[in-house]
């Protein structure tokens, strides 16, 4: 994990530095070149070895079906629907962060490296907020960090727009950074509280499930809302909006707190 941050703090610096000096095409390039580099090295690794996963009783389509009822039945329990309300405000905030917060930069007039080095200071926050996860949840116990890191995400992504220089942009972006870093061990850990050890699979597949959402569906509301009132206006509306889910998934919490066991 600690690897993956260090390239994603190097490689959007990079690729501004590259599309300012160079052009677009450029960046591309470079990237494509990366990619490549990558996919060579994952081809001499070596292959692990794969347990064969014991077989179900039943017709192929039970088979076939049986884990998505399984999942669905999983989604629907109130101590699990929590987490996954926190994963889809999660990755919806990464997925504005990652499609629209770069074209309102262009548009205010940063440059591609300026732009970058946003990217790479969000990702800095984000690798340094995460192993101080064990000391925030000493202030923020329990379910609250899940909210908490979810209001910093929110609050840092949504209020760009108000930011009349780079110093503010670059603050809000250091927030956001840190509620995303705050927020994947916090849904981690509250995931693996709330399910069962022989759910351990399922509950990984169900999340996972909901970061697709928010990657699929926050970007093309972004873009209906943007092509009807605006750009900052819409920054704005997505925060309100996750605004009440957060308020929402916190009272939801609330009522169900006490059956979660640890």
């Amino acid at each position: 994990a600690h690897r993956r941050r260090r390239r994603m703090l190097l490689t959007p610096l990079a690729a501004g530095t590259v599309m300012d000096r160079y052009g677009v095409e450029a960046g591309f390039y470079l990237l494509a070149v990366w990619s490549l580099l990558l996919l060579l090295l994952l081809c001499v690794l070596p292959a692990f070895p794969v347990e064969p996963v014991p077989s179900r009783q039943g017709s192929v389509l039970d088979s076939l079906v049986d884990p998505f009822r399984d999942a669905w039945r999983m989604t629907l329990r109130p101590v699990v629907a929590v987490v996954l309300l926190g994963t889809f405000l999660r990755l919806g905030t990464i997925a504005l962060a990652q499609s629209f917060y770069p074209v309102f930069l262009t548009q205010a007039g940063y440059s591609a490296a300026t732009i970058g080095s946003l990217f790479s200071l969000m990702f800095l926050a984000s690798t340094v907020a995460s192993p101080l996860y064990g000391w925030a949840i000493r202030f923020v116990p329990g379910g609250g960090m899940i909210w908490f890191s979810a209001a910093l995400s929110v609050a840092g992504i949504c209020l760009i727009p108000l930011s009349n220089s780079l110093i503010s942009v670059a603050l809000l972006t250091v927030v956001h950074g840190i509620g995303i870093g705050f927020s994947l061990p916090t849904l981690l850990a509250e995931m693996a509280s709330r399910t069962g050890a022989q759910e351990r699979g399922m509950s990984v597949a169900v999340r996972s499930v909901f970061n697709r959402l928010g990657y699929l569906t926050v970007p093309v509301m972004i873009g209906w809302s943007v092509a009807a009132v605006g750009l900052a206006p819409s920054f704005y509306l997505a925060g309100g909006v996750m605004g009440a889910m957060l308020l929402a998934g916190m009272v939801l919490d609330w009522r169900v707190r006490p059956v979660v066991t640890r």
